[in-house]
């Protein structure tokens, strides 16, 4: 995003023209800064919401950017209605710990809440910050260490994991559809870039999928976090068609 407001510029060449894909289904009206889209000639949207935010933003920009409506590229698994829920028989689940960049997650150590409040004799924890995270704090992954994290690093592979946990990143939407598994979501300090998102007044994917895709806890109500985890883990079975049903009422 953020072309021609950024170090990224338009060609001189007139006739060049700049299509955006997304690597994100959230929207685009908060997380992203003022006039992130604006310079684009074709912006891809792969739901109803980013679609509507895309309309908003060539109405109030005053700029004529084409929509185009695709699949989400970066989800080779698009699932499948048969899915059936098979009980893990491991003695440990893994569980992922993935908070974005931008809110207040390590700074209120939410990471050492959640660790302390998790039976360590039936989850094995790894966490895997944001990389702006990682670059803002250049101790960071050593802290994280030092308090007995294990890292994810290198490419994500959801099928090694059977929970995550995370705050305001738009990860728990993959993985629910490839897992078909609701996530645990922190409502701590939200990202938002565009001081100028109150602007848009459609609903944002942001809070709405939130609320179908997750079970939420603000951060006061961690020693609770367990018997969240056990309850996402005991009604999964029930969840799969109410996850499915959100992909194929909203996304393309």
């Amino acid at each position: 995003p953020d072309i021609d407001n950024s170090a990224f510029q338009r060609s001189i060449f007139k006739k060049t023209k700049y299509i955006y894909i997304q690597h994100s289904p959230l929207g685009l009206n908060k997380i992203y800064r003022d006039n992130a889209f604006t310079n684009f000639d074709v912006v891809q949207v792969i739901n109803n919401f980013q679609k509507n935010d895309l309309i908003d933003i060539s109405k109030i920009k005053k700029k004529k950017i084409k929509v185009w409506c695709g699949k989400y590229l970066f989800l080779k698994n698009e699932g499948n209605n048969s899915f059936k829920y098979q009980q893990n028989i491991k003695k440990k689940k893994k569980i992922l710990i993935a908070p974005t960049w931008g809110t207040d997650f390590f700074e209120t150590n939410i990471h050492l809440s959640i660790k302390e409040n998790l039976n360590i004799d039936k989850y094995n924890l790894f966490i895997r910050p944001h990389i702006m995270s990682t670059l803002k704090n250049k101790n960071l992954i050593r802290n994280l260490e030092k308090n007995d994290f294990q890292i994810s690093s290198g490419k994500i592979d959801f099928d090694s994991f059977d929970l995550l946990i995370t705050d305001w990143s738009g990860i728990y939407i993959e993985f629910a559809k490839i897992k078909k598994i609701k996530s645990i979501l922190i409502q701590n300090k939200e990202k938002i870039l565009n001081k100028k998102f109150s602007e848009f007044k459609n609903e944002s994917i942001d809070l709405y999928a939130r609320k179908k895709l997750g079970i939420i806890l603000i951060p006061n109500q961690l020693s609770i976090i367990e018997s969240k985890v056990n309850d996402i883990f005991q009604n999964q079975q029930k969840y799969v068609e109410e996850i499915d049903n959100f992909f194929k009422d909203n996304f393309y």
